[in-house]
């Protein structure tokens, strides 16, 4: 029988510490609330997979290998599975500095915390390990309205903008949101609940300020526990949402503690009335794969380079325009012929599984999986083990060409702090952006052959 355990540890840093989410550095003076690794695990006697979700911008590569190294030699399970997933809070620490950006150059963490995080993560890993019981398992999922948009717009111009504030210009949104609400119930041998595994793909960006916060997933996380007096574990896990987030373009007040309260409010409600009505039954196995997904890079010419290189020289370091062009510079000096991207599959049974990749997807790449996937329950988590950048479609790639026919100046050499009216399209640009057309071809791909090996 399959047994569940659950754990939590605090991975916040100390005040001080830059956020990480826009691109000019955030000096934290406070702290609005904790960060945390909430964990589950999950074991049948030959497998043990740990899945986390952190609320951590991403997830940094050293991180993960550290993690998972430190809890099997811990545990002395040498087999053991790691997921690591960052619930992409943008008022969190820099977590690592295995990658060079641009926009997270000179931002401050100190040594000591990247050095202590992998430990405080397997705080986690090992109480939920540790908790570990037979468990009862039951799946149902509901859609929440009224809390996502999509952050991509067509214009009377024919580009297509993230954010865009000249909203007399706007056509149409440009792309398809998924509102589903997964929910996994477990509970323990006697049927009491135990704990519940939630998933909504929108991204934590409600708050923009300077003091630490995991925003409205960690706000989800303790509303569903407190409703039930503490007795019952929670954790979150982020969908992808590389093109969702919570801002209606025609309503004002896009960023303030209200709409991550709203936000909380409406999944917790919704959580805890679906809830009542799944009913748990015991599992006997899970399995695990994982596999390499080779994404196209991003083509950079020597006329790009040449091109960067003068902009780098001609204009001030804290323009949009300057960004662009170290980003271009930055990839330019990755020799390697494709960007790996691990992407793993943990399935219960033949009842549900939870899928988990590297960066920012758009929603659609969530959406695929679950039309090609043969279980009838799945969650999705982006930005797990390491980190990637967005992964457009190939539709907004060929859409980011049009925008650069239309204005070959697209981004321009404005002073920006955050990609919120930039009146660009951000998510294709190589500032955000490392992989280029064909990911989504490599994508589909590899979900069947991963579905193939589970």
């Amino acid at each position: 029988m399959v047994k569940a355990g659950f754990g939590k540890s605090k991975i916040t840093p100390p005040v001080g510490c830059a956020l990480v989410g826009y691109f000019e550095p955030r000096i934290s003076n406070g702290i609005r609330d904790d960060l945390e690794a909430a964990s589950l695990c999950l074991d049948d006697g030959k497998n043990v997979v740990f899945v986390a979700a952190l609320d951590l911008v991403w997830v940094e590569k050293s991180v993960t290998r550290k993690t998972r190294a430190l809890i099997r030699d811990l545990l002395k399970l040498p087999d053991a599975q790691v997921i690591l997933h960052g619930t992409h809070t943008h008022t969190g620490p820099l977590p690592g500095r295995d990658t060079v950006n641009p926009f997270t150059d000179g931002f401050y963490v100190p040594d000591e915390y990247l050095e202590r995080l992998p430990y405080m993560i397997v705080e986690s890993l090992k109480q939920s390990y540790e908790e570990r019981r037979p468990a009862g398992f039951g799946f149902a999922k509901t859609r929440v309205e009224g809390i996502s948009f999509i952050r991509r717009y067509l214009m009377k111009s024919g580009m297509v903008v993230t954010n865009p504030t000249k909203t007399g210009e706007i056509v149409s949104p440009v792309g398809i949101i998924d509102r589903d609400l997964a929910v996994m119930k477990i509970t323990d041998k006697d049927g009491n609940l135990y704990g519940l595994a939630m998933s909504y793909p929108l991204h934590p960006d409600t708050l923009g300020d300077t003091r630490i916060s995991s925003d409205w997933p960690g706000l989800l996380r303790r509303k569903v526990e407190d409703a039930y007096d503490g007795r019952v574990n929670a954790v979150l896990f982020n969908g992808p949402c590389g093109d969702v987030n919570h801002i209606d373009p025609f309503s004002k007040g896009t960023r303030n503690p209200d709409i991550g309260e709203k936000i909380a409010d409406a999944l917790s409600l919704k959580t805890i009335a679906l809830e009542k009505d799944i009913d748990t039954t015991g599992l006997e196995f899970i399995k695990f794969a994982t596999t390499q997904l080779r994404m196209p890079k991003r083509k950079i010419t020597k006329k790009d380079v040449l091109q960067a290189q003068t902009i780098v020289q001609a204009y001030p370091a804290n323009t949009l325009k300057t960004f662009i062009a170290k980003s271009i510079l930055a990839q330019s000096r990755n020799k390697a012929k494709y960007l790996s991207n691990e992407f793993d599959v943990l399935a219960l049974e033949e009842k549900a599984a939870i899928f988990a990749i590297a960066g920012e997807p758009f929603c659609e790449y969530g959406m695929w999986i679950k039309q090609m996937s043969p279980y009838p329950f799945n969650m999705i988590l982006e930005n797990s083990n390491s980190f990637f950048g967005y992964i457009p479609t190939d539709a907004a790639f060929r859409q980011a060409v049009k925008n650069q026919q239309i204005q070959p100046d697209e981004f321009p050499a404005i002073r920006v702090s955050e990609a919120i009216g930039m009146e660009a399209s951000y998510e294709t640009s190589p500032l955000s952006c490392a992989v280029g057309p064909g990911s989504e071809e490599v994508f589909i791909r590899g979900v069947k052959e991963i579905l193939k090996k589970i």
